[in-house]
């Protein structure tokens, strides 16, 4: 994933994600099965995600190898994208057609597949936000948008967007309608799930996740049924 920052000061950055994954038990109290903790940095605008810890427990000396293996891999790729996305620039510049591939959504898409209503403005950790409730928009055409887009045309929620950087600061969201992921072959995320996500600004020049707290039900090959419920913390 890229940022519109210059990539030299992205790459300047790093943060620590540790996610939580908790089991609703007979007594209705949610108890932490599992955990990890990973450390995200950045490489010419582009992020690398390297594991560190499991279950509070640091890597074994074999883990940590496979670990600096599957970094180096990640920036092999990232150099592969950049020259394949240079070479589509060629020849975009040359037929004047912009690329599928290249399209990224952006906050004006969201806002246009979503239908708004109660708009209000708010602060929310000391900045002022504008803030609405959505739900999907009927006359929005998702048949030829990306897959995240038509993910977020399912889902009905709360947005909190910094007035100034136009940075989405929170987002709560229920998914209304299940989702399938490669026709439903893949995976089936089941209505209801539901989500929140909290950005913040960092430095006062970079937003970066603080937390994300997740809810869903999903059936895995059309066999397999999974609940998750996560808690991702960024420091």
């Amino acid at each position: 994933q890229t940022c519109a920052l210059p990539i030299y000061i992205l790459d300047t950055y790093s943060y620590t994600q540790k996610t939580i994954t908790r089991e609703l038990g007979k007594d209705g109290q949610l108890r932490e099965t599992e955990s990890e903790t990973i450390q995200l940095s950045f490489y010419k605008g582009f992020r690398i995600r390297r594991l560190i810890e499991k279950n509070g427990r640091p890597l074994t000396p074999d883990d940590q190898a496979s670990e600096d293996k599957s970094v180096q891999k990640q920036v092999d790729e990232i150099e592969k994208r950049i020259a394949k996305n240079e070479s589509r620039l060629g020849k975009q510049e040359s037929t004047g057609a912009p690329s599928q591939d290249s399209r990224r959504i952006s906050i004006a898409e969201v806002l246009r597949a979503s239908k708004l209503t109660n708009p209000r403005r708010e602060r929310f950790r000391g900045r002022e936000c504008v803030v609405f409730d959505f739900e999907p928009n009927p006359d929005f055409d998702l048949s030829n948008a990306k897959s995240q887009l038509k993910l977020f045309g399912k889902t009905a929620g709360v947005m909190w967007i910094d007035e100034k950087d136009k940075q989405v600061a929170r987002l709560e969201a229920v998914l209304y309608d299940s989702y399938k992921v490669g026709g439903g072959v893949l995976a089936k995320i089941n209505k209801g799930a539901a989500f929140t996500l909290e950005k913040e600004r960092v430095n006062d020049e970079i937003w970066l996740p603080s937390q994300m707290d997740i809810n869903f039900s999903v059936r895995v090959l059309l066999v397999k049924g999974v609940n998750v419920n996560q808690l991702v913390r960024s420091y």
